[in-house]
């Protein structure tokens, strides 16, 4: 996690940590503008925060600046490599202190119940192997009302084959299939979020 390419098993499809440098790159940034992702979150002083398949802290970072390192930050990946491409950005990062990297099974985060405000899901949904195992294991980590911030690459009806950035279209899950994923799995107040191109933010509040 959270990754754009690759294969691995059951139609899920993985990023190669071979690649990391895609994850911070400027086809990326212009798809996912951090920007608009903060103007979603709303981060504050105190924020909980956990940042699923964070990889190298795409999402992490601009919420940790914004705060200035005031909140409980967790980056959580399945990948060792990803965490360790992490960690040494995070020592030479001013309040990387503050974030705490855990290394999880995909649908199996070792965090206790309602310990974050917020999860984000960066290029992440496309990838897993079972939505909703795993939206469900977000739900337990929210606290009640918290809320889960999902950004990935969206498909659009006749598009296929490779994309100039980001995954295979094959590969992506459209946006309205994502909103009827968090639905089913008990989220409210859906949301779309403006500002991201050939990619969509959504956000939805734990009831």
């Amino acid at each position: 996690m959270p990754h754009d390419h690759g294969h691995h098993g059951h139609g899920a499809h993985k990023f190669d940590p071979q690649n990391l440098a895609r994850l911070d790159s400027p086809g990326r940034r212009a798809s996912f503008p951090p920007a608009a992702y903060l103007a979603a979150i709303a981060p504050r002083p105190g924020l909980r925060l956990a940042d699923l398949g964070c990889g190298t802290g795409y999402f992490t970072f601009p919420v940790l600046d914004a705060v200035a390192g005031e909140g409980t930050f967790f980056a959580v990946d399945t990948s060792p490599e990803m965490l360790a491409a992490l960690g040494e950005r995070l020592r030479a990062h001013p309040h990387g202190a503050r974030v705490q990297p855990v290394q999880s099974r995909e649908s199996a985060v070792p965090l206790p119940d309602g310990c974050v405000d917020a999860v984000v899901l960066g290029a992440l949904f496309h990838e897993l192997e079972d939505r909703a195992a795993f939206l469900a294991e977000v739900r337990r980590l929210l606290a009640p009302g918290g809320r889960v911030l999902v950004a990935d690459w969206d498909r659009r009806p006749g598009q296929e084959g490779e994309a100039e950035h980001g995954p295979p279209y094959e590969h992506r899950v459209p946006r309205e299939e994502t909103e009827a994923a968090l639905g089913a799995a008990g989220f409210e107040a859906v949301q779309a979020h403006a500002g991201y191109r050939d990619a969509y933010l959504l956000s939805a509040r734990r009831g």
